[in-house]
Order: C-alpha cells, then structure tokens, then sequence
C-alpha cells in the first residue's frame, strides 16, 4: 500500500500542482484581493481557486464583503445605526438568521423590507438588485442565480456578496469547545477572531426565506485548508476528482453532492486523526478512510455542518428522488475501490505510468544536501515565476476600475508593510498601475477646460509610468499610446523604437500566452525575488488591451474599440501600428509606408500573435494603415481576411466601414 500511496501522491502532484505551485497561487489570490479593496467593499478569492487549486472545469468563486453594514448578534446602545443589523434566530433553522434593523430609521432602500414598524434586509431583494445592476456589465455577462451567487453565462465564475459579523456567533461555540487533534489552539484563535459571514439565502422550505441569510465561515474554512498538509490537500482533490467522474457519468446527481460537503468531510476525519499522520506514506489509506466516511454519511443522510453540528447539510437534497441513486453510487466507490480510480478519466494516466515513485529521492540522486536545497529553492523560483504569470494572463490582475488612484497607492503601502511574498507584489502592482493608467476615460481627462485636463493627465502618468514594469513590452506600449494621445508623437516614436530594438540583435526570445513556460535557463543562477522581477520584465509580454472611453485609444483606433466594446492586440504588431502612426502625424512619408510594410511582413510571419481571434484583430490594425494612407483596395482586403478568420467580432466593425465609405 505504501508503494501505491507514494505514486498516488506524486501523480497528483506533478498534476495539480506542488506545495510551491499551490503556495503562489494562494499567495496571488491574497495580493489581489488586498489591492483590489475600496473604502466600502473588499473581494474575497474562494472556492477551489482560492485554496490554491487549479482543477479543469473549476470556476472563480469571489465573494464581495461589504464594509459599511455591520451584523451584531446582540443588541446594545452601543450599536444602534442605520447600517447596523442584528441577529435573529428564534424563528430560523440552525445556521440561518433574519438580519433586523437595530435603530429606528425609516429605511427607504430596496435592499429592506419591512414588517409591521421592524425592517429587516431582505436576501431576495439584495440579490435581485445585484443581477440587475450586473446583468449588463462590459467585463462579462452576470444572468443566473446559483444559490446565493449570480454566474456568469459560461458558468466561470461565480459572485455574491458577504455581511461581516465580527464576533464568533453563539451557534458556533460547540466547536471552540470540541477536543480534537487538529486544529491547533494557534490557529483556533485566528479563526474565532475572522468572525463569521452572512451569504443572501434563506432555508428553502421556510416561510421566510426571502428574509433569511445563511450562516458562512468563509475565511475559517480557508484557514483550515491553508493549514493542510500536502497530503491533506490532495485526499481532498482525489475526492472532488472522483465526485466529478460521478457526476459527467450521470447529470442528474451533479447537483445532490457538492465540492464542499466533501472538504467537510476532510475536516472532520481531520479532526481524529494526528497531523503527523498525514503523510505521503500514508495516502492511500486516509484516503479510504475519507471515502468512507463520505459513504456513511450518505447512507445515514445526515452530514453535520463542521461549525454548526446542528444543520444537516445534506437536509435539502435526501427528499429527492435521484438522492437514492447516489446513495448507491457512493456505496458502489468505497466497496470496489480501487476500481473506481481506474474507471475515472483524469486518474487514467496514473495506471498507464507506473514511473510515479518518490520523486523526492529519484528527481537528482547525484546531487548533495547543499546541491538538493539549491534545486530546490530554483524549483520554487520557477513555480513563482510560472504561476504568477499563468494567474496574470488569465485575467486576474485587471481589477475593477471603481478603484481610485489613492486607493491603489494606499492598499499597496499597507501590503508592503506586511511580511508578504514581494515578487509576487511587483507582479500583481505593476500590472493593476498599467490598468489602472488605461481606464482613466477620455471625459474625465478632457473635461472643465485645461487647466484640469492637464492636472488629470498629470494624475494618470505615474501610474502608466509604473505599469511599464508590468512586462517586457506591453507597459512600454502604454506609455507610447500616451505620448501618442497627448500629440507628442516624436517622444511616442523613441519608445517604439526601443521597444522594437528588444526583439533584434540577437536578443532573448519573449514569452507570449501562458502555452510558453520559463525554464532554469531563463532564471541566469540567480535566487533572489529581486532577480526574479527582472527576469519575469525582461521575458514576458502580455496583449495590449482597450476598452470603450479610455483617454489611452490612438485616435484612428477609437471608431473600432467604440464599436467592439473592448479588444485586445498582440503587443509587438500594436507597437507597429503606432509607430507607423507616429511617421503618418510627422509627414515622413517614406519611412510610414516602410513601417507599414514591415507591420504586414511581421503579421504573416506569425511570431508572438497567437491564436486566430488575434490574428483577426492584426489584420483589422493593418486594414486601418492602408485606410489612412489611402490604400482602399487593401484595406477591403485586410478586412475581409479578419473578416474569415473572427466573424463574430469583426461583423460591427466592417459594417461601421462601410458606413464611413
């Protein structure tokens, strides 16, 4: 079992990710949600992607705590405001509680209902309001309750919002009580400081559910995982893998057995069982032992909430008719394991190789202690390097544009004075400034006259200043598109050119879209986190991208973002593009039409554009070159080759043109 318990674990590892690949990314989600906080509202990363996990299939969980309605669980003159909430539980299951005003303000807002001279703040309503303020957002599509969460329509993320009670409710006192071998008294405490949240659902059979709130302990439960070990972690990834399976087997029980019943499961077999039995030796069996105590759970319909052992968890869901199905299904995974491994489609590789042994001892035999902890700290260098810039790509550092300037600035002196992973910092900083430099709107800058035009250009320029360490060239790219904006088009053409000047005398090839990889070769032997930022600059570029009223659009670009909302354009062909508009604006008419020439040499070249959808917005760039300079013909052409390769988004755009002729 031991032999089969080590493979298990370093398969899963090698997978899913190591304890310094599940650390960075824990540590990202931290960093931006601490960045992204406002004086009313912080965001929370939760879920499996906020537990360090990057599962297929797995969508974003962030949960969005306001900070300007406080939750009491009992009444005092202390606390009576019109933003002031206390608990009620006398008519609520365990678990839930309606939320009533405490002071006697004649409240008006949607969110409340009243009931004879109380108001209480309505679940219902707040969530209905939500839906309809996001329904329409320009950064994705919000139009599915879920629960207490709006979905987006592709079901990759997931929102709701929290109400921050900070005392340790009375419901949940059991468990500060409880013996146990894990947690430990440490870790107890920060828990019983978080406080507890409240989600916007009520219990479904209740009379008053539209005014019911459930009970979350969301940043408890993620203390406690962050407190697994590796191998607590991946017993909890083995089962979610296997619920999957079950589930794309039979749709019909994807919704009866969800993800967090089986960390609850973890956490209470946690509970019996040393920390120091939870090793990679013993994989295999606490895995079984978490399997089956799933099944007698589910044969007993009772699965106790781990902080409030009164809810049932499960209650909701064993009235249904495919409920005994599962049931079965379950019984069937624990009596004919391990088949039930061989029968999953993830876990398939892991029987067809059998190499998977103590990678720790076989990794680099010939190396010594002091060779082994330099291998080591290169292998965490290149997770941070790897991970971080994985997170960045897909998105995870373009924050919300309702943070100011201040803001920004603030919550990055306070994450600094913290004890915090500083490269990871850089990262995350240097891209939310270039962001933030590029969502200052054109009515803002220009408005009241110029004596506040030029005081607002003033205001964006340090943060387009400190985005050009976002990456190697598409930082540079913004500061470019500024000079460009403010009709300082000789200054704008020096930066293309150095920009340009990167990719020639034999420099270092870039890394474009989250397919390439660094490699020990990119890191030079060097260590420190210092040396990593400038590896991670030098080395990366991401897309260049432009949304509808930003001040920093090229002018001959805005009748395009104008019609398609937002795009984006691979960096080295934008920086093309503005370098030929540069030459246009200053009448050097020769070297404009060679650096036409040499954007459309470049884009057929396929270097560093991507997939087709970009190479679309390539030939929609080049197709606005040859409008300008009078080519019609050509940029008919151009047009209609993005035409064939994005239909979809170049439809509105080629209408507009067509207009325009």
């Amino acid at each position: 079992m031991e032999n089969v318990s080590l493979r298990l674990y370093n398969f899963l590892s090698n997978k899913l990710g190591t304890e310094d690949t599940v650390r960075a990314r824990r540590t990202n989600y931290i960093t931006h949600n601490y960045l992204s906080k406002t004086e009313t509202h912080r965001q929370v990363t939760c879920g499996s992607k906020g537990e360090g996990l990057d599962m297929k299939g797995s969508d974003t969980d962030i949960v969005t705590l306001f900070n300007h309605i406080h939750i009491v669980e009992h009444h005092n003159n202390n606390n009576i405001g019109s933003n002031t909430f206390v608990m009620r539980t006398c008519d609520t299951r365990p678990g839930f509680a309606q939320l009533g005003l405490c002071s006697s303000y004649e409240y008006t807002d949607v969110w409340c209902k009243k009931i004879g001279i109380n108001f209480v703040l309505s679940s219902r309503k707040l969530m209905q309001k939500l839906l309809n303020l996001n329904r329409d957002s320009a950064v994705c599509t919000i139009d599915r309750l879920h629960g207490p969460c709006m979905s987006t329509n592709n079901k990759t993320h997931d929102f709701t919002v929290g109400l921050k009670c900070k005392s340790f409710i009375k419901q949940a006192q059991d468990w500060v009580r409880r013996q146990r071998c894990w947690p430990s008294e440490a870790l107890k405490k920060k828990i019983i400081d978080s406080g507890v949240w409240f989600v916007p659902i009520g219990y479904k059979l209740s009379p008053t559910e539209d005014i019911e709130w459930r009970v979350a302990f969301g940043v408890a439960e993620k203390l406690l995982v962050y407190s697994f070990t590796h191998t607590q972690l991946l017993v909890y990834v083995l089962l979610k893998i296997i619920l999957k399976d079950v589930n794309e087997k039979n749709p019909k029980l994807k919704e009866l057995l969800c993800s967090y019943f089986l960390k609850t499961v973890v956490f209470w077999v946690s509970e019996e069982i040393a920390v120091t039995e939870w090793t990679p030796h013993n994989f295999e069996k606490l895995f079984l032992e978490c399997l089956k105590r799933l099944e007698y759970y589910v044969k007993q319909d009772i699965l106790p909430h781990y902080f409030i052992k009164e809810r049932n968890v499960l209650e909701q869901r064993i009235t249904l008719p495919e409920w005994r199905n599962l049931k079965t299904t379950i019984v069937q995974l624990y009596k004919n394991y391990p088949v039930c491994l061989t029968s999953s489609s993830f876990m398939s590789a892991f029987f067809c190789c059998p190499q998977y042994e103590n990678i720790s001892q076989n990794i680099l035999p010939g190396l010594n202690e002091t060779g082994m902890a330099d291998y080591s700290k290169c292998s965490d260098n290149l997770t941070k390097l790897n991970e971080v810039r994985f997170l960045l790509l897909c998105g995870q550092a373009i924050l919300t544009n309702k943070l100011t300037p201040w803001q920004v600035l603030t919550n990055s002196f306070g994450l600094l004075k913290r004890n915090h992973d500083r490269f990871i910092f850089r990262c995350l900083f240097s891209t939310l400034c270039r962001n933030i430099g590029t969502r200052f709107t054109y009515q803002y800058v220009t408005r009241c006259g110029n004596k506040l035009h030029y005081q607002h250009l003033k205001e964006m320029l340090p943060f387009v200043l400190m985005g050009v360490r976002s990456d190697g060239i598409s930082g540079w790219n913004v500061l470019a598109t500024y000079y460009y904006c403010v009709s300082e088009y000789s200054v704008s053409l020096k930066i293309t050119d150095y920009v340009l000047s990167k990719f020639k005398d034999g420099q270092q090839e870039k890394l474009y879209y989250s397919e390439d990889k660094f490699t020990v070769d990119n890191l030079a032997n060097q260590t420190h986190d210092f040396f990593l930022n400038s590896i991670y600059i030098t080395n990366t570029m991401e897309p260049n991208d432009f949304s509808r009223n930003s001040f920093l659009i090229p002018g001959e670009m805005k009748p395009e973002v104008e019609h398609k909302g937002y795009i984006q354009k691979p960096p080295i062909v934008y920086t093309l593009f503005l370098r030929f508009a540069c030459l246009l604006k200053l009448e050097q008419t020769q070297k404009c039409l060679a650096a036409l020439n040499e954007m459309k040499t470049f884009i057929e070249s396929n270097n560093y554009i991507g997939n087709h959808v970009m190479k679309a917005e390539c030939y929609t760039l080049l197709g606005i070159g040859c409008y300008l300079i009078g080519d019609l013909t050509e940029a008919g052409r151009c047009h209609r080759k993005a035409l064939t390769l994005d239909r979809l988004k170049q439809m509105k755009y080629l209408k507009m043109i067509n207009r325009i002729r």
